[in-house]
């Protein structure tokens, strides 16, 4: 009976020396872009009668992030094979009058804003000639 006592404790001290340490988080001083995932009930093809076909750009201040939903009537963020013919493209983002990143999802999170007023940028622009579809612009204050 003792060798198993020993012998369990022998395992479980073996089983919990790992080198599984936790790493510190940093501050960091440049912008971190997450792209988000949009599921939609219509496919790019489909309209319902009645619908607006006017871009709409949400969005949302939570502490330093910034959560962005572009809404984008006949606009295609990735290839979605053959037979559509609505634009393909992608969204440019400028904050503070800074090129930030080119984003092909048509929702993302700004994230680690310092506080004060920002300006953001969103520029929906074709893939195939670079054309401006969209072009919102829109202040932001983050809070200390």
């Amino acid at each position: 009976m003792r060798c198993y006592i020993i012998l369990l404790l022998a395992i479980s001290v073996l089983c919990s020396c790992t080198n599984d340490k936790p790493v510190p988080e940093t501050k960091q001083t440049t912008f971190d872009i997450v792209p988000m995932e949009v599921s939609s009930a219509l496919s790019a093809s489909q309209t319902v009668s009645g619908m607006k076909e006017v871009a709409e750009i949400r969005r949302h201040v939570i502490g330093k992030d910034v959560y962005v939903e572009c809404i984008i009537p006949n606009f295609i963020f990735r290839n979605p094979g053959k037979g559509l013919n609505s634009p393909r493209g992608f969204i440019e983002l400028y904050v503070d009058n800074l090129k930030i990143d080119e984003i092909s999802t048509a929702a993302f999170i700004i994230k680690d804003l310092e506080p004060g007023e920002h300006t953001i940028r969103i520029e929906a622009k074709e893939t195939k000639g670079g054309k401006s579809i969209v072009v919102e612009e829109f202040q932001i204050n983050i809070q200390h």
